[in-house]
């Protein structure tokens, strides 16, 4: 075989590389190495198949044999670069790129590859550097602008980071560059001085992050609100409010002279209040305000045309139809009422109401169910009106709402308050009963059963904790959710893991119900929601690879009692992912527990409203005053949760310690933020594995804050 062989099969073998057959790609290589066992191209491009198989040592060795034929070829370094960084190999890697940079300067993707080996020797500064270059050589190259923003993101320059994303949109379907994305979204303090807030390929890259479930829509709202913020119609509706208070203005004054059209048209506005609880006090406020004024006119019309209705019947003339039945043409209008009743059900109905404004709330109820009964047609308006004040569920035949032809938005709100809560209640009775409730989950039980928590939309399509699930790649497993609650995590899990039977178990039927529609509707197939108590699961007589307790255990009356019970249940190789809440990270809800305790403030719907009132006209810069900028704080459910919790147990990170190795456990990873992880890095440089709960401890007592969501980690069997 000559020259012109080699080549012609070389040439080939490319061709078959590129379009992602490996495979035959490999043969043709192996064909020239038959014939010339030293041939630099054949070596080289067997090596990055090897590579690309996830063969980084035999990638290794085979590039180095055509180093050692062609030592002045820049892409030889460079691909040895990268199997040296997927060896762990980073110091050699940075060597062996840096030599290929020496060879050919002008080649990008070696300097992105530096960046990320650099990034991993803890050298962002130079990373930065180096993924600038790249993208200086070749100004579209995508995963070079990913990685820039992530080390900006890293160094908390968020909006810096976003304008990176946006250039690296060619990536959009990859789940890094969404993780990416969803966490500067949630994180980004935007300015409208700055110009990024109001570039329209930001909105859209954000309404794509929310309607194709980047991340779960209740992470994204606290973000997604300081961008609406920025925008006009909302920044001004916020000026006048201030500017007024403590009046509360009329919507001509509060909105400016194109009232409420210019809130209505925000469609990122209404694309959140149709899929998360809008986390901001100033807009739950803006929102209450339009709620009544949207409520007063629905009364006012419905009232007008009942009064017009009752003169024609007495004239007996023709039926004046000032509602012509359903309207066809879903506008912006609709669209926003809809949404703004879909973010009350949502929200549990936690906006602030007169009682004078719940009976009118509740005579356009009746006024609709008066005309449902009659037959008599019904204005989109007043459906949207009254959702916002109470489930359209609750009116009189609702049947046939479900029956009528309706705009989108409206079959959507009817769909969310009438038809779904239907078939929870039919599945409810399918759902299987696997232990008893012990006497002492009663209470938390109850609580659930009349507030599920949370009511969620979507889930994320980002992989759970591949830590958490490592041990069932590539195979079958059983997981155990215990405490699943709604269903966000089980069905997560599931949807991750779709080789895993998932069992998923709650002590609350309401909450079960929920999850059951929920996975029916999405197909998840994989998960077996049922009620049962931790307390009671050994009885089950079953053992699972993974369980999942997150936020479940410090619930329970005996919590280290709940842990034995799962810890019983782990085969021997199992993991388990455990949430607890921190004693210093709540040291504002233990004060707002004690003032709704001292103020007599009941865990129903009503009481949660009074709550969050008082607690809202707080400074925000005291501890009851900084419960109300918390996420969970704006949905009733939530709020009950996080507030009004019949059984709460607390710990510092030494009782983690002392509770794990009761069950015979050890703590094998601490999820933690990355600004903490920097911080216990920089103090205990010797403990790369960050898993002694004593420097945890430390690091939290100087910053207490760290946890304030709750300390998540990974536990697994005590050798």
């Amino acid at each position: 075989m000559g020259d012109s062989d080699d080549r012609r099969l070389l040439e080939r073998g490319l061709e078959l590389h590129r379009s992602g057959r490996r495979a035959e790609a490999e043969e043709h290589y192996r064909r020239v190495l038959a014939q010339a066992p030293n041939h630099p191209d054949a070596l080289h491009l067997l090596g990055l198949v090897a590579y690309e198989g996830g063969r980084a040592d035999e990638a290794l060795e085979l590039i180095d044999r055509a180093s050692a034929a062609e030592p002045m070829r820049a892409a030889y370094h460079k691909n040895a670069g990268l199997a040296l960084l997927a060896l762990g190999r980073v110091d050699a890697s940075v060597a062996r790129l840096r030599r290929a940079i020496r060879l050919r300067s002008d080649d990008a993707e070696a300097h992105n590859h530096l960046g990320t080996a650099l990034v991993q020797l803890g050298k962002p500064a130079d990373a930065f550097a180096s993924y600038q270059e790249a993208l200086r050589l070749a100004p579209g190259y995508a995963a070079a602008a990913l990685n820039l923003g992530n080390v900006l993101a890293e160094d908390g320059r968020w909006e810096e980071a976003l304008s990176c994303y946006l250039r690296a949109r060619s990536l959009e379907s990859s789940p890094q560059f969404r993780q990416a994305v969803t966490v500067a979204i949630q994180a980004a303090a935007f300015d409208a001085a700055e110009g990024i807030a109001s570039k329209p390929e930001l909105l859209e890259l954000v309404l794509r992050a929310l309607a194709e479930r980047w991340a779960r829509p209740a992470f994204l709202s606290r973000g997604i609100v300081r961008l609406l913020k920025t925008r006009p119609a909302v920044r001004g509706a916020i000026e006048r409010a201030n500017a007024a208070w403590p009046r509360r203005p009329a919507l001509a004054e509060r909105f400016g002279n194109d009232g409420l059209g210019a809130l209505m048209r925000e469609p990122l506005l209404v694309a959140l209040m149709e899929r998360a609880p809008v986390a901001d006090g100033i807009l739950e406020r803006i929102l209450t305000a339009v709620r009544r004024e949207l409520l007063d006119e629905a009364l006012a019309a419905a009232n007008a045309d009942r009064r017009t209705r009752a003169a024609t019947d007495r004239s007996s003339g023709p039926a004046a139809d000032a509602t012509a039945g359903p309207v066809a043409d879903a506008d912006a209008s609709i669209a926003f009422r809809c949404a703004l009743a879909r973010q009350c059900f949502l929200n549990g109905y936690v906006f602030d109401a007169t009682d004078e404004e719940l009976a009118h709330a509740a005579g356009l109820g009746d006024a609709i169910g008066a005309r449902l009964r009659d037959g008599a047609p019904v204005l989109p308006e007043w459906l949207a009106a009254a959702g916002a004040y109470a489930p359209l569920g609750e009116l009189a035949d609702t049947l046939r709402l479900q029956g009528l032809a309706w705009p989108g938005p409206v079959a959507a709100l009817i769909r969310q308050q009438v038809t779904e809560p239907r078939h929870e209640d039919e599945l409810r009775a399918t759902l299987p009963r696997l232990t008893p409730i012990d006497p002492a989950s009663a209470a938390v039980r109850a609580q659930y059963e009349d507030h599920p928590y949370p009511r969620w939309t979507s889930v994320a399509h980002v992989a759970v904790d591949a830590n958490s699930g490592r041990r069932i790649d590539g195979g079958r497993g059983e997981m155990l959710v215990a405490g699943c609650g709604t269903g966000q995590e089980s069905i997560e899990v599931a949807l991750a893991y779709p080789s895993a039977d998932v069992l998923a178990v709650d002590l609350s039927l309401a909450s079960l119900a929920f999850a059951e529609r929920m996975a029916r509707e999405m197909g998840v197939a994989n998960v077996v929601h049922a009620q049962a108590d931790i307390l009671h699961l050994a009885t089950l007589g079953r053992s699972f690879d993974v369980i999942y307790s997150v936020g479940v255990l410090h619930h329970l009356a005996d919590p280290a009692a709940g842990l034995q019970v799962l810890a019983s249940l782990l085969r021997p190789d199992g993991a388990m992912l455990l949430g607890l809440y921190s004693e210093r990270a709540r040291s504002d809800i233990v004060a707002a527990r004690a003032h709704i305790t001292e103020s007599g403030f009941q865990p129903t719907t009503a009481g949660i409203r009074r709550c969050r009132q008082d607690l809202m006209a707080r400074d925000p810069s005291s501890p009851l005053g900084r419960v109300a900028l918390l996420r969970d704080f704006h949905a009733a459910s939530e709020c009950r949760d996080l507030l009004f919790h019949v059984e709460e147990h607390r710990y510092t990170w030494r009782q983690v310690q002392d509770l794990a190795e009761g069950a015979g456990l050890r703590v094998t990873a601490v999820a933690a933020p990355a600004a903490a992880r920097r911080a216990y890095a920089a103090r205990f440089p010797g403990d790369p594995a960050m898993i002694d709960l004593a420097r945890w401890d430390a690091i939290e007592l100087e910053h207490p804050d760290t946890f304030a969501g709750m300390y998540l980690f990974h536990v697994e069997r005590a050798t």
